[in-house]
């Protein structure tokens, strides 16, 4: 393939070029290296501007809030969290930004009356879906240039350039799926994308997008670069750049990572981000005016403006609310107000003597000015930058570094004296090339000075070894040298171990140095030091000095050290005022404390500081007395003459300054002083100790090692600091606005032999020697091939099952298949079963230990040697079973406890740790040689128990975690370690059994009750209010006869809203059948006449033939659920064929008919108790009224008192009650996905949920307005007041008191009531008595019609359903128990209609299979049991239901010509000896056994006896088989690249580019080089370059008066 050639570039060098780090693959052919692109996790764009509705409401609530919040915190904090947990804090940034109200100066403040409403802008479109676009990869070049460095030395580079990279209509290229995909067309045998997203995972589409290239093969290339540009204009570059951040901080999360800050969770550590971290959500809350960082030296302005990005955006080109631009997503983000970089800066001042200044200024043997000197102090602090010269960034989870790179080696100076320093002479450059070419490129080079990663086990441990190493020092050595003038004096008073040459030859090592770094006529300063053999570690505090040492801790020491004032800090040791001579302040102060301790204790920083600010001050004394240059140098030996005291700096201090008559100590604390620009350096030195002392410790000490570095090992530092240096240049000309391009390598890319290597025959295992899939019979051979450097495959159950295997064996393999470590996982079925049984035990409550010692002494009493048990109570001393016990003080401590058990776990450790011998430490005698042994092979035992429950557990975690369940992965192992919790089931040894789900749904389906023969002869005299074709009679409740309308309440009809109530039924008693003479009288000379029913009134019976009469006045249960009130009307037997015995007054007995029960079936079932429980109950005084009505009519003068059950009579109708009662108990009701399989019903379809109502079921409604008129008359009548006459008090306590008893208020049933011809003074005390009784029950019925009332409120205003509110309505009028069967319309004909209709075949021509499968599945199932024993008392008493059955199935197929293919019911066997597949199996009961095209018709209403769920194994199952395959281990770079011209060149060109994208790989390697790797042999030695750049060179002295100085020896033992 070829592509033109490319247009040249026209970007200028003015601006820099921001790189985006991209990730590149390669595979080797026959003849080329394929190149494949990838975006990098920063380029993916996923941010949706446009709100859904949802959002849209939430964001005006948000704001709303805050306005009305009135600068209340918590109330603001509490609707931003709000806003945060609906919708992540990232996106909740964003619709609160793009929501904020336009007019936030008239936002009420506390105490302000009536305010102005936030007013918001329009929002735009609103999206009507959560995901309405795709993934797509943002900010890439124009096009790739792509280089390969072969690893022929010499060889030329070879270069391609790709197409254009563009996306389907020159749009960014699609990196995921559309929303609108259909998944269903994609091809399950090939990857998941469209051809949008081909080129992800095809070359030649790569190819054509621009992200793919060919490279001739060759013997492969030691480095492969990509970089790339957009080659348009810099404002759109700079926009692209600016919405892709946009983009992240609103979906994947933006923010800075602080130095030191964890980005991963460690067993030290716990990263510092996490999507539910509250800072990170508080980072994103946008409040009213929100303003950018003013700080120039913020985290936010440093990276916008080197990246050349405003600080501050505005939405759509519209200003902020108040005109003003608001924050952009850089300024907004997590610590974008920290100043990192002014903190190293702080650092970097404040060492600079201690470090770079003394050493310069003393051993730079006058080849440096001090306008050379200042000029790189002036460097060194805006610019060397050890851990980074701008904020690293996290994306997400991924943190980026941003550095500034340049080509050195085409570096020419630019800036001049334009930054306000010195120029940097051109040899500063040339030697920094030097050192890099000389000295750091071949120790990066050498793998025994800087690990390289390689292939194999080797290349493992390398990557565990880099990982292992930390990016800065961790410890400081120190030696001691002595200056050639000092051990010259030193000579002449006596002898030291030196030769005569030792001058000489110290001369001939620093001229050799010199010579090798390019510096032939330099006589090195520091060779002129003879230093000690030996070096030794100060292992002193870094920062903070031990907990209670006086003055110990970075806040206290550094602020002391900056205020050189009096008096000094309680903790300073300072002489009196007359031997201090009015001299330094921190002279005085080594040490932090006093006494032999304080010189190990005093922190590092604290040494270093107070050392480099006294040199500091050394240095200004000399500017303000004008010392020449030779006064300056520090002598080496002082006052060796006495006629000439040598003039150290302390003694300069107290000479005069000319012209002002102060001494020079005095003079520079004054106002004078400080405006002398030569004198700054000490005053910002102590401005930095000031700053240095707000920071943390943590920061200090990772401060104070990377600077220290920076003057020993990190040239890569140096080196960046130029392109700082360079980037500042750049923006102090051009403020804003940058190139945006792209940038990946790859190393040692080298094609190696994967071709397979044939097996020989024998060495193939067992069984595999001939074709596996050969026909039988045939025993050729067969060929095999073993591929290279492969651990071959996995076979496992299931799929999940082969990942966890395959990452336990990459695990394994990663730590040498070693059989020491923890991943040599060895599980078999044997060690897995014990496993299983020790942490089964441990979910049961028992200690670990103690199930060990179970097993541990079990074996020892079961071994075949038989004498082990002898044993059992040594083991039992050297392993006791402990608890832990807390005191009453709170000490915790370990107690043995009573169990006689040996602590199986403390065993297996004791022996792990070699404290476990059986002859010196458990007693048995060396001799007995066969016992030894058996009790080694018991105790190995134990140790294996013990390693397989931490294999399982391993292989349980590891399991887990790759199922996406983190939080289960460590369940177990914590369950495990702590107890807190029972450890959960083992899934990882579970083999799943794939099969069909079949579902099986036992399901009554009740009839319209108003269109069921049975139901219009057994029920009310009032119509279904259910029937008719959407009109509604009203429910009539009939007033009593004897109601003249003095008593409250009184007969009503309750019609439905807006409807035609029609007329009124009239209700005229109709006299019941009777065994005796006459018919039950319904007056009589007392109120009512000795009465039944309801208040006097006979119950209102039924046409002809009914069993069950109505009283719609009383019986509510049968109002609220007429359809099942009818149905049990049929199971129930007969009430006219059956009779009551009860106890008479007299003492007899006498038998009654139960016809005409004032009951309902719903009524009996309520009320039904056992025989046993019978007497006192309601039930009782309810038949007992029934005797009673009939005796009166018998004209019996004795009266019933109590009720004998029988078998025959009561005890048969209680039974079959309890039947039925139990059915209902654990039934539900039908709903309407019940009909479908459970696969395809959606979420909310049944109806259930807060908008679930049923505008098609208005009877719902009619029944729960008919009940509550039912009960209000009931209150009325138990609120019948004394002064109506008694005979009518009674007749409406009654009935209220009747009617409560059926509503479930218990012990509510009145008494019998008084018979006609009662006395007057007798009918007063039954009113009173009724009237208590009243008293009694009438709060409970208040309240059941108080809860009706809420819901009534709560309808009306319309934040419950018709449906709720008639349902919750019901629910409190009658009780909790009370089952309701909403109506629903019937399923469109479809698979359950077909197979209703292909009955005979669907049941294999067995039509009574179901009943038999029924009757079979009761001995198991309990809800069919109830069901089954319900109709079979009621086929047995041939009360009009028997168990019958029909079977509908979903799916169906109907029958085709294939016989063979014919689909039976779920439970026969399939006729073609498989699964049926999965399926949903209905066995309907329908009493009346209506045809078949009738059954799932019109309106659908019943009960789900029982249901559940099993799987059918399938013949065929699916297993995960898990290959070791070579994937790509190749990762973009962790850095955003800033890429600044090195020299003037006008424009930008790829061969510049390209220079630069190497320069920063030759950084990468560079980075790796610390100070061991310059002397990999010798870390401690000081020779070669270590003596040219030690971390920090001081002077020492014991008399401090004598000099600056610095004693580290301190401390050390002699």
């Amino acid at each position: 393939m070829t592509t033109p050639t490319p247009p040249a570039w026209t970007l200028t060098t003015a601006l820099p070029v921001v790189l985006l780090p991209v990730r590149l693959e390669t595979r080797f052919t026959a003849t080329e290296l394929l190149v494949r692109i990838y975006p990098d996790e920063i380029h993916v764009d996923t941010h949706e501007a446009p709100l859904t509705e949802d959002e849209d409401l939430h964001g005006r609530r948000y704001w709303r809030t805050v306005w009305e919040a009135r600068g209340d915190a918590p109330t603001e904090e509490a609707a931003w969290t709000e806003l945060a947990g609906r919708f992540g804090a990232e996106r909740a940034g964003w619709i609160a930004r793009v929501l904020e109200p336009v007019n936030p100066l008239e936002r009420p403040e506390p105490g302000d009356g009536a305010a102005a409403a936030p007013r918001f802008p329009g929002p735009g479109p609103l999206r009507e879906a959560a995901w309405t676009r795709r993934a797509v990869a943002r900010a890439l070049p124009t096009r790739w240039y792509v280089v390969g460095r072969p690893r022929e030395a010499g060889a030329p580079a070879v270069t391609r350039v790709t197409r254009p990279v563009a996306g389907p209509s020159g749009g960014p290229l699609p990196v995921g799926p559309a929303p609108t995909a259909v998944l269903e067309d994609l091809d399950p045998a090939a990857p998941p994308t469209d051809e949008a997203t081909r080129w992800l995972v095809d070359f030649a589409a790569a190819e054509a997008v621009g992200m793919a290239v060919r490279l001739p093969r060759g013997t492969g290339y030691a480095q492969v670069l990509a970089y790339g540009v957009h080659e348009g204009g810099s404002e759109t570059a700079t926009a692209e750049l600016s919405a892709l951040l946009e983009a992240q901080y609103h979906t994947r999360g933006l923010g800075y990572v602080p130095p030191g800050a964890p980005s991963n969770n460690t067993a030290t550590a716990t990263s510092r981000y996490g999507r539910d971290d509250q800072e990170n959500r508080d980072a994103y809350r946008v409040r009213i005016a929100d303003q950018a960082p003013a700080d120039p030296e913020s985290n936010a302005r440093t990276t916008c403006r080197a990246l050349g990005l405003q600080p501050v955006t505005d939405l759509d080109g519209v200003k902020g609310p108040d005109g003003m631009n608001r924050p952009a997503p850089l300024s907004r983000a997590r610590d974008a107000h920290r100043r990192d970089q002014a903190a190293a800066r702080h650092m970097a001042t404040a060492l600079w003597e201690a470090t770079w200044g003394y050493y310069l200024a003393q051993f730079g043997e006058g080849h440096f000015t001090d306008a050379q000197i200042r000029g790189a102090r002036e460097h060194a602090r805006r610019f060397l930058r050890p851990g980074g010269p701008l904020p690293a960034l996290r994306v997400g989870a991924q943190p980026y570094g941003l550095l500034p790179v340049l080509a050195l080696d085409r570096w020419t100076d630019l800036e001049g004296t334009g930054l306000g320093t010195p120029p940097l002479p051109p040899a500063v450059t040339a030697f920094l090339r030097t050192l890099r070419d000389r000295v750091w490129a071949p120790s990066a080079a050498d793998p025994a000075a800087v690990p390289r990663i390689t292939r194999g086990a080797a290349g493992r441990h390398t990557v565990a070894e880099i990982l292992g190493m930390a990016p800065t020092a961790r410890r400081v050595h120190a030696r001691s040298g002595l200056g050639a003038d000092y051990v010259t004096a030193l000579w002449r008073f006596g002898p030291l171990a030196l030769n005569d040459q030792w001058r000489t030859g110290l001369a001939s090592q620093t001229a050799s140095l010199s010579a090798r770094l390019g510096l032939p006529r330099w006589e090195l300063g520091p060779g002129r030091l003879l230093f000690a053999k030996e070096s030794w570690p100060l292992d002193n505090p870094w920062t903070d000095a031990p907990a209670g040492t006086p003055g110990g801790t970075p806040a206290e020491y550094l602020a002391a050290l900056a205020t050189p004032v009096h008096p000094a800090p309680a903790w300073a040791s300072v002489p009196s005022v007359q031997d201090r001579g009015n001299l330094p302040w921190a002279r005085w102060w080594h040490d932090l404390g006093s006494g032999p301790a304080a010189a190990t204790a005093t922190p590092l920083l604290y040494r270093l500081v107070r050392h480099s600010l006294l040199a500091e001050y050394a240095r200004a004394v000399d500017i303000v007395l004008g010392t020449g240059t030779a006064g300056r140098r520090e002598p080496e030996v002082v006052d060796t003459d006495p006629e000439a005291l040598t003039a150290t700096v302390w003694n300069r201090a107290r000479r005069a300054v000319p012209g002002t008559g102060l001494s020079a100590d005095t003079y520079l604390w004054t106002d004078a002083a400080r405006q002398r620009p030569e004198l700054a350096p000490l005053y910002q030195a102590l401005e930095s100790a000031r700053a240095l002392a707000a920071l943390p410790s943590g920061e200090l000490e990772l401060l104070l090692a990377q600077t220290l570095d920076a003057t020993s090992h990190r040239l890569d530092a140096w080196i960046t600091s130029l392109a700082t240096r360079r980037l500042e240049h750049l923006r102090t000309r051009v403020s804003t606005g940058s190139h945006l391009g792209g940038y990946g390598w790859l190393l040692d890319v080298v094609p190696r032999s994967t071709a397979p290597t044939q097996v020989p025959p024998e060495r193939r295992p067992e069984g595999e020697r001939t074709d596996p899939l050969a026909a039988p019979g045939d025993s050729r051979p067969w060929t095999l091939f073993a591929a290279d450097n492969t651990a071959g495959p996995v076979h496992a159950p299931s799929l999940a099952q082969a990942t966890t295997a395959a990452l336990l064996r990459a695990a394994q393999r990663a730590h040498g298949d070693r059989p020491d470590t923890p991943t040599a996982v060895d599980l078999t079925s044997t060690r897995a079963r014990t496993a299983a049984w020790l942490i089964d035990g441990v979910r049961q409550g028992r200690p670990l230990g103690s199930l060990l010692g179970y097993r541990f002494e079990r074996a020892l009493q079961d071994h075949p040697s038989g004498t082990l048990a002898s044993w059992t109570d040594r083991f039992r001393e050297l392993a006791p079973t402990t608890a832990t016990h807390v005191a009453h003080d709170g000490t915790v401590e370990e107690r043995v406890v009573a169990e006689d058990v040996t602590d199986g776990l403390r065993l297996h450790r004791r022996r792990a740790a070699g404290r476990l011998d059986l002859v010196r430490t458990v007693g048995v005698p060396a001799g007995s040689t066969a016992e030894i042994a058996a009790l080694t092979e018991v105790l190995d035992d134990l140790d294996d128990a013990v390693d397989a429950v931490a294999d399982t557990l391993l292989v349980e975690g590891v399991h887990q975690a790759a199922q996406g369940n983190p939080v289960r992965a460590g369940a177990t192992v914590d369950a495990m370690g702590n107890g807190e919790a029972p450890p959960p089931e083992l899934e990882s040894l579970r083999t799943p059994r794939p099969g069909d789900a079949v579902t099986h749904r036992v399901i009554v389906l009740l009839p319209d009750p108003a269109a069921t023969p049975a139901a219009a002869g057994l029920r009310a005299p009032a119509e279904d209010p259910g029937g008719g074709a959407g009109e509604t009679p009203p429910i009539h409740v009939p007033r009593p006869p004897e109601d003249d309308g003095s008593l409250p309440g009184g007969g009503i009809a309750v019609p439905l809203p807006e409807e035609n109530p029609g007329p009124v039924p009239p209700g005229d008693p109709v006299p019941l059948p009777d065994d005796g003479p006459g018919g039950l009288p319904g007056g009589g000379d007392g109120p009512g006449g000795p009465g039944g029913g309801s208040g006097g009134q006979d119950p209102v019976p039924a046409p002809a033939g009914s069993v069950w009469p109505a009283d719609p006045a009383t019986q509510s249960r049968a109002l609220a659920e007429p359809a099942l009130d009818a149905w049990l009307a049929g199971l129930l037997p007969d009430p006219a064929g059956l009779t009551l015995t009860v106890r008479l007054t007299d003492g007899g007995t006498r038998t009654v008919p139960l016809a005409g029960l004032p009951l309902s079936p719903l009524d009996l079932l309520a009320l039904g108790l056992s025989p046993d429980a019978l007497p006192g109950s309601d039930l009782e005084r309810h038949l007992l009224q029934h005797a009673d009505t009939r005796l009166a009519a018998e004209r019996t003068a004795a009266r019933p008192v109590a009720v004998v059950a029988d078998e025959d009579g009561l005890g048969l109708l209680l039974e079959t009650a309890r039947a039925a009662r139990e059915l209902l108990r654990t039934a539900r009701p039908l709903r309407p996905t019940d009909l479908a399989a459970p696969e395809a019903v959606a979420p909310g379809a049944d109806g259930t949920g807060p908008d679930g109502d049923d505008p098609a079921d208005p009877a719902l409604t009619a029944r729960a307005l008919a009940v509550r008129a039912v009960v209000d008359q009931a209150a009325a009548d138990l609120a019948t007041p004394a002064a109506v006459p008694a005979a009518l008090r009674i007749d409406a306590h009654h009935r209220g008191l009747t009617t409560a008893s059926l509503l479930g208020v218990p012990a509510a049933a009145p008494p019998l009531r008084p018979r006609p011809g009662t006395p007057a003074d007798r009918l007063a005390e039954h009113a009173a008595l009724l009237g208590s009784l009243a008293a009694t029950v009438a709060p409970e019925l208040e309240r059941r019609r108080a809860r009706a009332d809420l819901l009534a409120a709560a309808r009306t205003a319309g934040t419950v359903t018709a449906r709720q509110w008639a349902e919750g309505t019901l629910t409190a009028l009658l009780g909790a128990d009370l089952v309701l069967l909403p109506s629903f319309d019937a399923p469109s004909p479809g698979d359950l209609s077909d197979s209703l209709a292909h009955a005979d075949t669907l049941l294999d021509g067995d039509p009574h299979a179901p009943v038999g499968w029924l009757t079979r599945l009761g001995r198991v199932r309990r809800g069919v049991e109830r069901l089954v024993t319900t109709l079979g008392y009621a086929e047995a008493l041939e009360t009009g239901d028997a168990l019958t059955a029909v079977v509908a199935q979903t799916p169906y197929t109907p029958p085709g010509p294939d016989p063979d293919r014919v689909e039976r019911w779920a439970a026969l066997p399939s006729a073609t000896g498989g699964s049926p597949g999965a399926r949903l199996s209905l066995v309907l009961h329908i009493p009346g056994a209506p045809a078949p095209e009738e059954l799932l018709t019109g309106r659908l209403r019943g009960l789900v006896v029982d249901e559940w769920t099993e799987v059918v194994p399938r013949t065929e199952q699916t297993t995960g088989l898990a290959l070791h395959v070579d994937a790509p281990d190749a990762a973009p770079p962790q850095a955003v690249l800033l890429a600044v011209p090195p020299d003037a060149s006008p424009t930008w060109t790829p061969e510049l580019l390209g220079a630069t994208v190497e320069s920063a790989l030759e950084l990468t390697r560079l980075r790796a080089v610390d100070h061991e790797a310059l002397h990999p042999d010798s870390p401690t030695a000081v020779a070669d370059i270590g003596q040219l750049a030690p971390a920090a060179v001081l002077a020492t002295n014991v008399a401090h008066r004598d000099a600056v100085a610095t004693d580290f020896t301190r401390g050390l033992p002699q």
